[in-house]
């Protein structure tokens, strides 16, 4: 819809089929290809929350925004499943925009990402905000597990201290969800603005 360009059907015996642009036809909207990892993963997380009873689509095409998030959740929550590299002016971009168009948003990410002892600068840049804190999401494809860190807390050893929680099948805090980019600073040193961020959530445990 994006483009009115010609896709075809790839069903090979070892990749999901789908279907995909012609290599000389390809356009903005789904100029970064899929993995295996990623088609699979939103149709875990599509079948999950249709199984809940809530109204989801797969791919929905925005025309204001001219792109289409993996789903679009009760038709207000855009969900991005992130599973390859990203710029982080990109994903700045992609937010901003969802929300200016009164979208809500969120990105989970997928194993490449997973975190490791202390957030990224990409990873600070998916945050999202449920009920004034900060939040990472993360999906297992091969385990279909959906999980979260919160409560982020600097120590003196400048390693980051947080909860994780698994997302139970009926839990409704995907529902919950209001994006985090208003906080996404507009200077270039977008690691130090956000370490500065992390410092005013910080909680008891």
């Amino acid at each position: 819809p994006s483009c009115q360009n010609r896709v075809h059907l790839k069903a090979g015996s070892t990749i999901r089929p789908h279907f995909a642009h012609y290599k000389k036809e390809a356009c903005a909207a789904f100029s970064e290809g899929e993995t295996e990892e990623h088609l699979l993963g939103k149709q875990q997380l599509y079948d999950w929350l249709v199984g809940l009873g809530h109204s989801v689509e797969m791919e929905a095409y925005l025309p204001e925004l001219m792109q289409r998030p993996d789903l679009l959740l009760e038709g207000k929550i855009a969900i991005e499943f992130q599973c390859s590299g990203l710029s982080i002016e990109k994903i700045k971009e992609r937010t901003k925009g969802y929300l200016n168009n009164g979208y809500k948003v969120v990105w989970i990410l997928g194993e490449q990402f997973t975190y490791r002892k202390k957030l990224t600068a990409f990873q600070k840049a998916c945050l999202t905000k449920i009920q004034n804190q900060l939040v990472l999401f993360h999906y297992s494809v091969p385990h279909k597990r959906l999980e979260y860190r919160y409560n982020f807390q600097r120590q003196q050893n400048d390693k980051m201290q947080q909860v994780r929680q698994l997302i139970k099948k009926d839990h409704p805090i995907i529902l919950s969800l209001s994006s985090c980019a208003d906080y996404i600073p507009k200077t270039l040193n977008i690691k130090r603005e956000h370490q500065h961020l992390l410092k005013q959530f910080q909680y008891p445990t």
